[in-house]
């Protein structure tokens, strides 16, 4: 096995110091700073890592940072841990440069096997996220099907999820209209379904990590 460079910045104290030796016996060099995520992806892009295992329900900044670190650096494997319903936040991590993503609960050596994967150019994705993902190809990428939080799945057209994409990576109107070649208005209007469609009462809600949650209460 390689000796590429590991930044573990998931889980507490003593799960990473579990990972961290694991790793090490594999012959990785793993470097695990209790430091912000940001400042840990701006690390593993300055660093050439291989990898890095962070922490799923991302924030905005986070997925941007995300975003950022990947296409700065595209050799950077990042692997989110995390809870796989809804499937929502799963397809945001992977939408936003992830490569991998397990269950919160996966065991180290499941991992540190993720991270091996992830090393060999190879993605790493739960079963239960390959419905959605197979569909959407079918379909030439003209929608994709999401869980809210509420059980329900709803379809979302190729630009609501572009939108959604970039809303929970903390794009602001303007920005979104830029990057997508379309009018403010435009972007305001699809903001408003993706508000609708998930079930959440704003805009401020449908940004927030696992926005999906956020049900009214009309609809309980």
């Amino acid at each position: 096995m390689g000796a590429g460079m590991v930044v573990v910045g998931c889980g507490g104290r003593v799960r990473k110091a579990v990972l961290r030796r694991l790793l090490t016996t594999r012959g990785r060099e793993v470097r695990a700073p209790a430091w912000p995520m940001q400042r840990l992806l701006r690390f593993a892009v300055e660093a050439r890592a291989n990898v890095i295992v962070v922490d799923g329900c991302l924030a905005a900044d986070s997925l941007r940072a995300i975003s950022g670190a990947v296409e700065t650096w595209p050799e950077l494997g990042v692997l989110v841990v995390g809870p796989l319903t809804p499937n929502l936040e799963v397809l945001l991590a992977l939408a936003s440069g992830a490569r991998g993503y397990v269950p919160a609960q996966s065991a180290p050596e499941v991992l540190a096997d993720a991270v091996d994967a992830l090393d060999a150019g190879e993605m790493v994705v739960p079963r239960a996220i390959w419905p959605p993902l197979v569909a959407h190809l079918r379909v030439g990428g003209r929608g994709i099907t999401v869980e809210r939080g509420d059980g329900r799945t709803v379809e979302l057209s190729c630009r609501e999820w572009e939108v959604l994409v970039l809303v929970r990576q903390g794009y602001s109107t303007a920005e979104m209209a830029e990057r997508l070649v379309v009018s403010r208005v435009t972007v305001r209007t699809h903001v408003a379904a993706l508000v609708h469609k998930l079930g959440v009462t704003d805009r401020a809600a449908l940004s927030a990590p696992r926005a999906s949650l956020g049900v009214r209460k009309d609809q309980r």
